[in-house]
């Protein structure tokens, strides 16, 4: 079976007690069968705030999903005060459920394939990326009958993840690919086989069709004050569930009374110059912004069992996420006046957290949010904008 991972998977450590965004806080740590079986017979370690019984006595539901019970800091009990793991300190990494065992490492087991990748919701994956030249695939072959249908669809993504590494605005680059897989999607209607597939995909990406639809994109104009307007609601409106439960206060709280400040006043505060002097600081984050998108294209546009639809619809997520990452930075600088590696490699993870969702999940928020689950060209357009916000 063929291996795929990117060229820097390997080299990822975890750096532990140096992490700048323990994965450790302020999220749901899953606890897996196999690991809540052994923890019914595992007495809690040395150094508990608590003491239980065993380590399930630490565990809690939440979404029908067994996590670990966050403390009243949000905090993984387990964690020390050195930001060390007791569990791995006292037993040793086979006592880790697997979720602590393997993240922010992610495996895809396709037919004739295993993906590998490494999530954005890690520091230490964002400083990886960064280091990069750019995001580029090792594969080990072996011995294995294709299957064309996947092989299709793996051509199509490899296609659009390749494009987000364009000498374009990050912008232009979500432009060109969603037309194309918008255009395919349309195109098959259903009546889909691999030689369909290949068809469509030799058509659209035809180098006289790809010159036209570069000129086109280069060309086309979103009214700038509409796109902050609509990337501000999402924003909020992915903040919402956050801010109720006092998650990532540190990263949202000051970014969201300005978002909401600027809703209720239902104007515009965006200028000529404004948005100028952000493009020239912004533009120094351009090629980290178009490897993450990358990365983010190759692990989550096709998964197992995926279709033409079910990549439209990771291209929307994946869009939408992008825009309010970049909404967050131009807040950020609106109030500081700057922004840092440091800083867009804060909201980068945060963001990625947040819109972290299995793929059920992110139809029932399209379904939820959207008259449509599928985005038509204009609205998407919309929130990814045409310029720098």
């Amino acid at each position: 079976m063929k291996s795929v991972k990117p060229d820097y998977y390997n080299e990822f450590q975890c750096v532990a007690d140096r992490c700048t965004m323990t994965c450790c806080q302020e999220w749901k740590i899953a606890v897996d069968e196999a690991a809540y079986t052994k923890w019914k017979h595992v007495q809690p370690p040395e150094g508990m705030k608590t003491r239980r019984k065993n380590l399930c006595a630490f565990t809690t539901y939440k979404d029908q999903i067994c996590v670990i019970g966050l403390d009243g800091e949000h905090r993984c009990p387990f964690l020390n005060d050195q930001k060390l793991c007791r569990i791995v300190t006292a037993y040793g990494d086979e006592m880790l459920s697997e979720t602590c065992r393997i993240f922010p490492r992610e495996i895809h087991e396709y037919e004739s394939r295993t993906e590998y990748s490494l999530m954005s919701c890690c520091p230490e994956a964002i400083d990886l990326l960064q280091r990069a030249k750019a995001f580029t695939l090792h594969e080990e072959k072996t011995e294995t009958e294709e299957n064309k249908m996947e092989e299709a669809y793996f051509d199509i993504r490899d296609f659009f993840s390749g494009q987000m590494q364009k000498e374009r605005t990050p912008q232009q680059n979500l432009l060109i690919v969603y037309f194309i897989a918008l255009d395919m999607y349309h195109a098959i209607d259903g009546k889909i086989s691999a030689e369909s597939l290949i068809r469509t995909i030799k058509k659209d990406t035809d180098a006289h069709n790809m010159n036209e639809l570069e000129q086109a994109m280069q060309e086309f104009h979103v009214d700038t004050a509409e796109t902050f307007t609509e990337r501000n609601e999402l924003f909020l409106d992915l903040s919402v569930n956050y801010q109720k439960e006092g998650l990532y206060e540190k990263y949202l709280q000051e970014l969201l009374a300005y978002a909401l400040s600027l809703s209720e006043e239902r104007e515009c505060i965006l200028y000529d110059e404004e948005h100028k002097l952000f493009q020239e600081v912004y533009k120094e984050y351009e090629p980290l912004m178009r490897k993450f998108l990358a990365a983010e294209i190759y692990a989550g546009c096709y998964l197992p069992g995926g279709d033409l639809e079910s990549m439209v619809v990771q291209l929307q997520w994946i869009a939408m996420t992008y825009s309010v990452i970049e909404h967050c930075l131009f807040l950020y600088w609106k109030l500081h006046g700057r922004i840092t590696y440091e800083i867009v490699r804060d909201y980068l993870v945060i963001l990625s957290r947040m819109t972290g969702y299995e793929e059920e999940d992110i139809y029932e928020y399209l379904d939820n949010s959207f008259e449509n689950r599928i985005w038509d060209w204009g609205y998407y357009a919309l929130v990814v904008g045409t310029e720098n916000i």
